[in-house]
C-alpha cells in the first residue's frame, strides 16, 4: 500500500512539474532576415545619418560612404511611418527589390524608396547599393508580394 502511494505521489509530482514548466521558445530571427526588415532598418539608419547602423545592413560595407562624416540625427522614425511595403523577387538574379512608401519626418511628406537586397555569404539579406536597376522594368516583369509593415517585428 505504501509503495502504491509513493509511486502515485511521485507520478503526480512529475506530471505537475511538466505541466507547470514554462514553455521555452527559441527566439526567432525570421523577422530580421527578411528583405523588408533589412531595407526598413537601412532606411531608418539612413534617415538618421547613422553611418554605423547603415554599414550593418549593407552587402558591401564599404559601398556607401555618403554619411561617413555626417552627424547622427535623432529623428523619430518607426514602423508607424511605413505606409506600404512590396517585395519584387527576381529569382533569376537572386535579388529582392523592396519598395517602401513612408511618411518622411524630415520633409513632412510621403516618400518612396526602392532597395535591392540579396543574401551575402552567411545567408543574411543585405542592401546592395552596387546593383544598378531600372525599377519601372522590374515592376513590369515581377509580380509584387505585399508585406504588412507590422509583421517586421520592429
Amino acid at each position: 500500500m505504501r509503495r502504491i502511494f509513493i509511486v502515485l505521489l511521485s507520478t503526480l509530482l512529475l506530471v505537475g512539474v511538466i505541466a507547470c514548466q514554462k514553455q521555452v521558445t527559441k527566439e526567432s530571427n525570421e523577422n530580421k532576415e527578411t528583405p523588408s526588415y533589412v531595407a526598413y532598418k537601412f532606411l531608418e539608419a539612413w534617415l538618421q545619418s547613422d553611418y554605423k547602423n547603415e554599414k550593418k545592413y549593407l552587402y558591401d560595407a564599404e559601398s556607401y560612404e555618403l554619411d561617413s562624416n555626417a552627424e547622427r540625427m535623432d529623428i523619430d522614425f518607426s514602423i508607424k511611418n511605413i505606409k506600404q511595403i512590396k517585395e519584387y523577387k527576381d529569382k533569376e538574379n537572386k535579388v529582392v527589390f523592396v519598395w517602401l512608401q513612408y511618411y518622411n519626418p524630415i520633409t513632412s511628406s510621403d516618400t518612396t524608396e526602392v532597395y535591392a537586397t540579396r543574401k551575402n555569404q552567411n545567408g543574411d539579406y543585405k542592401v546592395d547599393t552596387n546593383i544598378d536597376f531600372d525599377f519601372e522594368s522590374v515592376k513590369q516583369q515581377i509580380e509584387p508580394k505585399t508585406v504588412n509593415p507590422k509583421s517586421l517585428g520592429v
